[in-house]
């Protein structure tokens, strides 16, 4: 059997397109490992942080929120304990 033009370029083909769709593939993965879920709203993100450790979707709305609930439950702490 004799090897076509065609036969050599589909194979060409192909293997560049395993390639390109197994690195999609692992790009992808990285950036759905680092989807998180808001601890104050609930809506998802993307933590770009560079230890993975992003708690709020956004620091000026809900990041803000949850660290002034804090600050007044540890005030109110301190005048139950006075």
């Amino acid at each position: 059997m004799k090897t076509t033009i065609n036969d050599l370029l589909e194979r060409e083909f192909s293997s560049i397109l395993q390639r390109l769709f197994g690195q999609a593939e692992k790009e992808l993965l990285a950036v759905v490992r680092r989807v998180r879920r808001c601890e104050a709203c609930g809506r998802p993100f993307v933590d770009g942080s560079r230890n993975k450790t992003r708690r709020w979707c956004e620091m000026r709305s809900c990041g803000n929120r949850a660290k002034v609930r804090r600050l007044r439950q540890r005030r109110r702490e301190a005048v139950a304990k006075a």
